[in-house]
């Protein structure tokens, strides 16, 4: 299954792709990668961070940058969580989740995305 990560910092990058052993990674940086690969593709799950995003002008575009009618999972792993993006996630219906994160509860998480 393929999934695609938007994280700019290397490490968060690394340590989410070590619970993906069996799935495929699309990785990028930047919110208009997420849109560009979006675009007539579909993936498993849509795993969003806001670390180290390239070209983002707010914070919020980390969330924004999966379209409101996008059919498959998608999870928001924050280390910067304020009002207007728990608003943003709620509308979208988005879940997340702060980082740092116990591994337990990340595997906890991607097992719930990815049987939805």
């Amino acid at each position: 299954m393929d999934v695609l990560i938007l994280a700019g910092d290397e490490t968060l990058r690394d340590w989410l792709l070590e619970f993906l052993p069996q799935h495929t990674p699309t990785v990028v940086s930047s919110p208009a990668e997420v849109w560009r690969n979006l675009e007539g593709r579909r993936f498993a799950l849509v795993i969003l961070t806001n670390f180290r995003i390239i070209g983002a002008a707010s914070i919020l575009q980390a969330v924004t940058a999966v379209p409101d009618d996008y059919d498959a999972p998608v999870l928001f792993l924050a280390g910067y969580l304020d009002a207007e993006l728990k608003a943003e996630c709620s509308r979208r219906r988005i879940p997340w989740r702060r980082v740092p994160i116990t591994p337990e509860g990340l595997r906890r998480e991607l097992r719930l995305a990815l049987d939805s």
